[in-house]
């Protein structure tokens, strides 16, 4: 059986992308989740993740974090 889901506008039909979609919900719940805890957070990114933080400061690649 496949599953049409709504998602921000844009329509995922299939099974197939049920599972990323649900992928992409725990990568969002665990960065909430570990925010404080900058081991665990610097993990859910890439090493040539780019990022700029609350005060405009850019942090570039995942051993920046600390």
């Amino acid at each position: 059986m496949t599953k049409n889901i709504e998602i921000s506008g844009v329509g995922v039909f299939g099974n197939e992308r049920e599972e990323d979609i649900r992928s992409v919900k725990q990568l969002i719940a665990d960065a909430e989740r570990f925010q404080d805890n900058p081991d665990k957070y610097s993990q859910l990114h890439t090493e040539d993740t780019i990022i700029v933080n609350v005060a405009g400061r850019r942090i570039v690649g995942r051993d920046a974090f600390y």
